[in-house]
């Protein structure tokens, strides 16, 4: 059950990090799931919240590996759990990269500058080469929106988190976890009913 509760607390957890949220509201949400001990745990640890928590589901998995009687009839569940967990690492690093590496400034402005330069010169260009002045300012002043629009988009999807149901996203990851947890067993006999 402890495994459960630490793979729900881990999607908020990615959601705190990728939202920069302060850690009173991670506080809240690890002490309502976990306790306070754990919780405290989890934000004293120098790593971040997302790795510590991928790291005490090792502990768990590796202690209920230990207390198993019968160790060769656990190390294939074993090991697909530890397949997993480095998944969510993967997942956690990956989310990491893509915040720590932004599109650098010199790139949006000097594309800023280009656009303006563009558009700019349009309806110069266009009178020149004999398009009315009416035409030629309602071509400019469509060609500015559908540019501007694209150079904004692109601002927007260098971070899309904010924009992101995360809150919706992790509570659905919470009831579907919970709902998994309430599953009645798996029969043995499975692999005839494949």
């Amino acid at each position: 059950i402890m495994a459960a509760r630490y793979l729900i607390v881990l999607g908020w957890s990615i959601k705190a990090l990728v939202r920069y949220e302060s850690e009173d509201s991670q506080r809240e949400v690890y002490t309502i799931m976990l306790g306070k001990d754990e919780a405290e745990w989890i934000l004293s640890q120098p790593m971040n919240n997302p790795v510590a928590i991928a790291f005490r589901l090792r502990q768990i998995v590796a202690n209920v590996g230990m207390s198993n009687s019968n160790e060769s009839s656990f190390f294939v569940p074993h090991s697909a759990m530890e397949t997993c967990i480095n998944d969510l690492d993967a997942v956690t690093g990956g989310l990491e990269r893509l915040m720590g590496s932004p599109i650098p400034p010199t790139y949006s402005r000097h594309l800023s500058r280009i656009m303006v330069m563009y558009l700019a010169n349009l309806p110069l260009a266009l009178v020149a080469s004999g398009t009315p002045s009416l035409g030629a300012m309602v071509a400019s002043a469509l060609a500015s929106y559908v540019l501007i629009g694209v150079d904004e988009i692109g601002m927007e999807i260098e971070n899309p988190f904010p924009l992101l149901p995360l809150q919706q996203i992790c509570g659905a990851h919470q009831n579907i976890v919970g709902n998994h947890m309430m599953l009645p067993d798996i029969p043995h006999d499975i692999e005839r009913h494949c």
